[in-house]
């Protein structure tokens, strides 16, 4: 039997539709932080969404366990650990924090400790569990360049983010526990993944959809800021946002890295001992002014994004465009490949996924009910607190104002505001 976390998730939910379809006598324990009730009904929302032909069969042989990650056993008396550990002979470790921009603290107690409980209850299992730990194609840190391995090498230089290095801890866990315990353990590393399905109300986001959810909350902003706002593309507004003319980013489609997920949720192997890591990467790069081009197009055609090695005087729009990304920025300098070694060597059965069009990153990139930009309002005054935006300028408003008037400089505001255990022995 199968245990896995993070079922809820983006990644989680397309993996758990993908093995239930893949494995039709199959059962799973979901094992999550909700109650039973609520997370059959967040799995019900999430498997809708992925697609794949399932019905309330397949539910049924979905088991939900309420959790807690970061107690060492799990939330669960004595007896009901025993059991969960007598009955599974694989484990999924799919959830995590990835808050690009949390607390390194914060992050640790969900990435690195609940990992290490996880890792607990592997041991308590029998020797021929399976053990599949999803990390992230990201731990390459601040290599810029070059080829990133598939091997477990703490960067040089440090990590871009605190994300990454607490799943360089992860993993750093991962190996330990195969090495003590002389079992195999595989560390799934994906990187950005991606889909163009339609979004479906209360369903798991992708990062680009929630980019694009951002993007178009900014339309809006702007659209009720004046009727030329900045889904003008005959009065554009221009910005600049760090990152390299050159960069790449690396997309896979969710679909494709689910499927090679439930081969890898299976691998045997003769070496045992050690943690094998495997990248679930695309072959090919994907230029990041396509990205900014296709986010642009489908939500901002009033805006065009210049990339620039350093912002300097940022203007406001500029600052909330970055508040904006919740840390994509970090991610537009870089311009390195992905070894595929170990991919290519257990999973060459699946052919490799399609490439990633300018209309597909255009899906991607749609939130839902973003197919037709806002209509202007009919008035500028505020309908919500009786206030005209010309009494409450917003960084947006300023800078359309800036571009209708090039010839008077505007008032700069600042920066936009940020949004607002017992200890025991588990048997």
């Amino acid at each position: 039997m199968l245990a896995l976390t993070g079922a809820t998730g983006f990644f989680g939910s397309h993996f758990l539709a993908a093995y239930l379809t893949a494995h039709p006598r199959a059962r799973i324990i979901v094992l999550g932080r909700d109650a039973p009730r609520r997370t059959r009904d967040r799995l019900h929302t999430a498997l809708r969404a992925t697609g794949r032909p399932l019905d309330s069969t397949h539910l049924q042989r979905v088991t939900p366990l309420r959790i807690n990650l970061a107690d060492e056993c799990l939330g669960l008396d004595s007896r009901a650990y025993t059991a969960l550990a007598d009955r599974i002979t694989a484990l999924c470790h799919f959830a995590g924090h990835i808050g690009l921009d949390a607390p390194l603290d914060v992050l640790r107690t969900v990435n690195v400790t609940g990992t290490a409980h996880l890792l607990h209850l592997a041991r308590a299992a029998g020797p021929r569990l399976s053990f599949l730990h999803i990390s992230t194609a990201y731990v390459a840190g601040t290599r810029r360049c070059g080829t990133a391995p598939e091997a477990i090498i703490r960067p040089p230089e440090g990590f871009l983010s605190p994300y990454e290095e607490s799943k360089y801890e992860a993993e750093c866990l991962v190996h330990q526990y195969a090495a003590r315990t002389g079992r195999l353990a595989v560390i799934a590393r994906p990187s950005l993944l991606v889909t163009d399905r339609p979004q479906q109300p209360g369903a798991p986001q992708s990062p680009l959809r929630r980019l694009g959810a951002g993007a178009a909350n900014v339309q809006r902003i702007s659209t009720r800021a004046g009727e030329r706002g900045l889904c003008n593309p005959e009065c554009p507004v221009t910005a600049r946002i760090p990152g390299a003319p050159h960069a790449t980013l690396n997309l896979l489609q969710v679909e494709h890295a689910a499927q090679a997920a439930v081969h890898l949720s299976r691998c045997t192997s003769r070496r045992r001992g050690s943690a094998k890591v495997v990248h679930l990467v695309h072959p090919h790069q994907v230029a990041i002014p396509a990205l900014l081009d296709a986010l642009t197009t489908a939500h901002l055609p009033g805006l065009r994004l210049t990339l620039t090695a350093q912002v300097t005087d940022p203007t406001p729009l500029e600052k909330l465009l970055q508040h904006m990304s919740q840390g994509a920025h970090l991610y537009t300098h870089l311009n390195r490949r992905y070894d595929r070694t170990q991919y290519l060597r257990h999973l060459r059965q699946l052919p490799d996924p399609p490439d990633l069009t300018p209309a597909y990153l255009l899906r991607a990139f749609a939130p839902p009910g973003s197919t037709a930009p806002p209509r202007p309002l009919a008035h500028p005054r505020s309908e919500r607190n009786g206030s005209t935006h010309a009494d409450h300028p917003t960084p947006l408003r300023q800078a359309i104002e800036e571009r209708d008037r090039p010839h008077r400089r505007a008032t700069r505001p600042g920066p936009a505001p940020p949004p607002a255990t017992s200890e025991r022995r588990c048997p």
